[in-house]
This record gives structure tokens, sequence and C-alpha cells, in this order.
């Protein structure tokens, strides 16, 4: 029997959540085919320990156990790329877990329609809900990206399903160079290769908030950098597609633009803080104003971001000297 879904659990120290995230499936008794990887990327606690008794009590075997020296969370994800075998891809992280419906709402799209993604409603205060569901192709293309995109329900991985098809023929794997927005950028590359995906009202996946999440830690220059090229590569391909037949292509391009931006004032941020050349500096500011000649962009900005555009309205030299004492005070009050 062909295996329908391969449920990708990357593990590091989890003991404390594992055995919930995989009973989380197993416990929903599913009646169609899947199977379960789970990748400890060099964990040294008893997530293997825990694990293996799991298997062995519940003689459970539709569950693969991986152990990796440690690599990070892209390392362990493309990891198990190279071991799932069935039709769609799931991700599932360690420490949150799933509702019993959520594969069941997968295959319920999936029995009626040939779709490369499914993407949930992702219900989580960091994105904002979808308002627009069902089959996206080149007639409503640029329109259901933009709702992921303005809505950033784009970034997350854990409310879509992938088919492995496309995954496998396009190579498609997580950049294991940066440590934020590898997920996003695995999407992008799966967006620029996929032809059919559907956007679904259901949420059933469980995010539990993590105090120690890489999201809240300082992001070097470089690697800030190479998420700027990942972003500016992908989302051009993009928006090079059926650009002459969409009327939204140009909302979409002012919504990217402002993720393009934000990142660069990013970069900018880094760069003085770590003292980069001037020149280095300054071209990234030269691209802030360009992008920021479109005033769409500013108004797509939360409230840190608009101070931020303020001061670099100002001449080059006293930008610099703001984000300086800026940083300062900011890195004083959270250390």
């Amino acid at each position: 029997m062909s295996i329908l879904f391969s449920v990708i659990i990357p593990s590091y120290n989890a003991a404390s959540s594992i055995i919930r995230a995989i009973s989380s499936i197993i416990d929903a008794h599913y009646t169609f085919s899947y199977e379960i990887i789970v990748i400890d990327d060099g964990s040294n606690d008893r997530t293997e320990q825990l694990v293996k008794e799991y298997i062995e009590f519940n003689e459970i075997n539709n569950i693969k156990f991986y152990k990796k020296a440690n690599g990070g969370v892209s390392s362990a994800r493309n990891y198990g790329l190279k071991k799932a075998v069935g039709e769609y891809i799931v991700f599932l992280d360690a420490d949150d877990y799933l509702s019993p419906l959520h594969l069941y709402n997968y295959k319920r799209i999936i029995d009626i329609n040939n779709v490369d993604m499914i993407n949930q409603s992702l219900q989580d205060s960091r994105v904002k809900p979808l308002n627009r569901f069902g089959i996206v192709n080149d007639e409503n293309y640029f329109q259901s990206i933009l709702e992921i995109e303005i809505t950033d329900q784009i970034g997350y991985l854990h409310n879509k399903c992938f088919k492995r098809k496309v995954i496998d023929d396009n190579e498609i794997k997580f950049p294991e160079d940066i440590s934020l927005s590898e997920d996003l950028i695995f999407i992008l590359k799966f967006i620029v290769h996929s032809s059919c995906y559907y956007l679904d009202n259901k949420s059933s996946y469980i995010y539990e908030d993590n105090d120690n999440s890489l999201s809240k830690r300082i992001i070097s220059y470089d690697e800030l950098t190479r998420r700027y090229n990942y972003f500016n590569g992908l989302y051009s391909s993009i928006l090079d597609r059926n650009k002459d037949k969409d009327k939204d292509i140009e909302n979409l391009k002012t919504s990217v633009n402002k993720r393009l931006c934000t990142t660069l004032i990013n970069i900018f941020t880094e760069g003085v803080s770590e003292g980069k050349r001037g020149e280095d500096v300054y071209k990234v500011y030269t691209r802030i104003k360009s992008l920021l000649k479109n005033r769409g962009i500013i108004k797509l900005m939360n409230r840190n971001e608009k101070i931020k555009v303020g001061i670099l309205k100002l001449p080059f030299n006293c930008a610099k000297i703001i984000f300086k004492f800026y940083l300062l005070l900011a890195r004083k009050k959270n250390p």
C-alpha cells in the first residue's frame, strides 16, 4: 500500500514534548496510510530513549527514528525529506502537536483536488486570518499569493501540506546557511515550481510559544544579507509568472517590496551595530531609499518600522548616528 502522508518531526533535546507530538498523530487513529519520521538532531537528553521505548511498547511500525550529528533544524528537515516516501509531506515541530483532524483536513481536499500544496488558515497572534479560500491557479494566482503574503500566512511551514513529487523533481531543500526565515524560503521555492494549490479555512495545528525562539535573537549582517538575496531572487521568479494576466500584480509587488525593505532595514541596523564598512552600509541605505519611493510600502509597516523609516529619511551619517544610539538603548533594555 502506498503511503499518503509523511510527517517529519525534527527534534533537539525534546524529551519533555516529543511523545506528546508523536501521540497526537498516533492517537487520531487515522484509517489511511502515513508514516512518522523523527530526526534527532544530535540531542544529549533522553529524546532517543523515549521515542524508541514508545515504539517498542506500542508495537508501532510506521515510526522511523533517525539520529544524526547536530546541524540545525534545516539540516534535520532535509534529512527527513530524503527518507520520506509519502505522497504528501507534513511538518511538525517536536514541541507542538496536531489536532486529531489535521491529516483528515488535508485528505478531504486531496480526495477532490489534485493540488501541489494546501495552506490552512493558521490561527495565531503572529498572523492575520485568511479571507480567501479555494483553488489557486493561473487565473487567480497573484491575488491568492497577495492574500497569504499580506496576512503573513505565507511564512509558516506548519499550516501547509506539500506534494513530495514537486519537492523531489525540483530538488527543493531548506537553506542551511541561515537560521531564520528558512521556512519562508522553502515555501517560496515550492511556490515557484507549483502549478496549483488550495487555501483552506480549517486550522488544526497547535503551536506552543517558545521563549527561546530564534526569532528573538540577533541575526548577523552577513546572514541577513543572505536572507535578502534569497527573498529577492525567489520573489522575482514569482512576480515574473503570468505578470501580464493578473491585475493584482502591482499590489503584490508593493507587499513584496515591503518585505524586502524591512529586511534591508535590518541589514542596515546590524551593519551599523557591527561597524561594517561605510560604503557597504551606504549601498543598503540607498536601496532602502529607492524602495521607499513607493508610499504604499510605508502604509503596510508597523509602528516600529515606521520609526526606523523616519530616521532613514535623514542624511546617511545622521541616520547612522541615531541608529547607533537607538541600538545602545534597545540592547541595554533587552540584553
